[in-house]
């Protein structure tokens, strides 16, 4: 109201085409909501192509998880964002301790104008997430992780906790 701009955030986000949603960014709840419960007056959706969608947020276009690291805005229908949702999501169902798994996502840190890929194994399997060794930084939460063995939608990168040695990284199951 006083025209100061408080706080910005950025991270990645995948766009699904739900069959009773529609199209959606898929992202995490920490990107769009902060520790106090305030959301943004509107989003930025931008494509590798350099194409952005801003998003005016409301609550009939954002969803966030009560208890989960989740969020959704809805996007408009378009022929660009309905090409690249073409297909159903194949969500992971066979998910075992040791499976390999790429985290995809934009991370300030690596290649600043592209995606970022790693890897890793899935490490272990705590409630409703997969915990991996696949590294996770700052920008690629809200990304996508894919389960190797199956080439499936494994869930959202979340957060990485950062230990003595090596850092584990959270991923939210698909199954949210």
């Amino acid at each position: 109201s006083d025209g100061v701009l408080y706080q910005k955030s950025s991270g990645s986000s995948t766009i699904v085409n739900f069959s009773n949603l529609g199209l959606r960014a898929v992202t995490n709840k920490h990107l769009l909501v902060d520790k106090n419960k305030f959301a943004p007056k509107d989003c930025n959706v931008e494509l590798t192509s350099g194409k952005s969608y801003l998003v005016l947020i409301n609550k009939d276009n954002i969803s966030v998880g009560a208890d989960e690291d989740w969020a959704y805005i809805a996007l408009p229908k378009d022929e660009t964002l309905l090409k690249l949702t073409n297909q159903d999501i194949k969500v992971c169902k066979n998910v075992e301790v040791g499976d390999k798994l790429l985290v995809l996502g934009y991370p300030k840190i690596g290649a600043k104008v592209g995606l970022t890929v790693t890897e890793g194994i899935v490490s272990g399997i705590d409630k409703n997430y997969f915990i991996t060794s696949a590294k996770i930084d700052k920008g690629n939460s809200g990304g996508a992780s894919i389960l190797v063995k199956d080439d499936c939608y494994l869930g959202i990168p979340s957060a990485s906790v950062v230990g003595s040695i090596e850092s584990l990284g959270r991923i939210l199951k698909a199954s949210f």
